[in-house]
């Protein structure tokens, strides 16, 4: 079968078109003809090394039919997001708790569009605890994270919601989507423009994040954090919280956060097949042109998913 594999990291060149055997599925496992593969900017970190991949087949997340293995799912439409790897393939095989099956009404572009994103943000929009009436800051509004936090933090009753973007055309994606301003990273000083942050979306990292921790609303405020698109975690100590009375929730890094965005899977497929959360797709490429595809979340080009086709 075709297959996208990684032998070594480093930059989008890393990945490269291989024929491949396709995968026998196990004891608790099924095989996954794929029909859409969804690139991530998480991915580019396992490509670049910051985190290891064990892997020879790359990606994490893709959509098909089932067609072998536990036979009660053979026939049935399933997205899937494995953090053992085989995504960027046209089978996976992957096991049953990291699939989940696509509801009636949703497409399956659409379901891999929302599943893994969407539910990372159902999972931070629920550890946040939104009351209504919140000043919120969502970094990376134009991102696809940033779409679906935007969308359900609304949906939870935010008063003001505040979209961190780069540039004029980020912005109006950013206000599009349900933002009630913006403010532009690129900027120096930005953070020393806001004030009143109940709850921030934190997805920079590095000095960035510790400069907002005086635009938050002392003794309540609650910064939640889930990236690193600066390449660092925040750099904040503990006093410098103590100081103000605020929370740092250690989203991304910590024990169990995965099994919480698993759980979060089907209630953010089901929310998409309502039609309360508008799943977000940047554009659809070729399966050969992953190594294209990265290129595009590297330099964060990307407005929401990026989806591959076998």
């Amino acid at each position: 079968m075709r297959a996208i594999v990684m032998r070594e990291p480093g930059g989008p060149e890393v990945l490269r078109p291989a024929e491949v055997p396709t995968p026998t599925p196990g004891d608790g496992e099924v095989l996954v003809r794929t029909e859409a593969i969804g690139a991530t900017y998480s991915e580019t970190l396992l490509r670049n090394g910051t985190f290891p991949f064990a892997g020879t087949v790359f990606g994490l997340e893709a959509a098909g039919t089932v067609t072998a293995g536990a036979e009660e799912w053979i026939g049935r439409r399933v997205v899937v997001m494995d953090p053992s790897g085989g995504a960027y393939a046209e089978f996976m095989a992957t096991r049953t708790e990291f699939a989940s099956i696509v509801p009636a009404g949703l497409s399956t572009v659409d379901a891999l569009a929302v599943h893994g994103m969407g539910a990372t943000a159902l999972a931070l929009v629920d550890e946040a605890e939104l009351t209504g009436g919140e000043t919120v800051l969502v970094e990376s509004a134009a991102g696809a994270a940033g779409g679906y936090l935007i969308q359900l933090a609304r949906q939870r009753g935010a008063g003001r919601i505040i979209g961190v973007v780069g540039g004029e055309a980020k912005a109006e994606i950013a206000v599009r989507r349900g933002c009630d301003e913006t403010v532009d990273h690129r900027e120096d000083g930005w953070q020393s423009r806001l004030s009143g942050l109940d709850v921030v979306f934190e997805c920079i990292g590095g000095e960035s994040a510790r400069l907002l921790l005086g635009a938050m609303t002392p003794g309540t405020g609650r910064m939640l954090e889930f990236g690193q698109l600066s390449g660092s975690w925040p750099a904040i100590a503990r006093e410098d919280l103590d100081a103000r009375g605020l929370r740092l929730i250690d989203c991304a890094r910590r024990a169990g956060w995965f099994d919480r965005v698993l759980a979060a899977r089907t209630p953010v497929l089901e929310l998409a097949a309502s039609g309360a959360l508008t799943p977000i797709v940047d554009r659809t490429l070729p399966l050969a042109e992953a190594a294209a595809a990265h290129q595009l979340l590297d330099t964060h080009r990307a407005a929401g998913k990026i989806i591959l086709t076998p």
